[in-house]
């Protein structure tokens, strides 16, 4: 079964082996736009005035046109970020770190009373 590829539009198909054969996997990607644009997973610790930020970035630069093509990415890498404990976690599309934000963070770290993780698709 072809698919087509979000990003560019080609159709392309999916190699299976025989205990894949018959599954209903959908593939949003094709692996030439996917080896184009990779993941480029960043990590940033930025210390507030009583607790931390941890801001997780998936792009460097975002080039596709369709972010939900990387979903499952996305979800292995929420998923990944449950385990930390005493952290809230916040999804935000992109974030510029500039001295009002940090603000921000902090409030919203007092606010929840706890440490906070940003997970984003960017950082400027």
């Amino acid at each position: 079964m072809a698919s087509i590829c979000l990003n560019c539009g080609t159709k392309f198909y999916v190699k299976r082996s025989i205990l894949e054969l018959f599954s209903t996997k959908r593939e949003l990607i094709c692996k030439e736009c996917y080896l184009k644009y990779p993941l480029k997973i960043t990590f940033e610790d930025i210390y507030l005035d009583k607790y931390k930020a941890k801001i997780v970035s998936m792009f460097k630069d975002v080039k596709v046109n369709d972010l939900n093509i990387y979903m499952e990415e996305y979800t292995k890498i929420f998923k990944s970020l449950l385990h930390f404990k005493n952290y809230k976690i916040i999804f935000i599309d992109s974030i510029n770190l500039t001295d009002e934000v940090i603000e921000e963070l902090d409030a919203i770290s007092k606010i929840f009373e706890s440490n906070i993780i940003i997970l984003t698709f960017t950082k400027r």
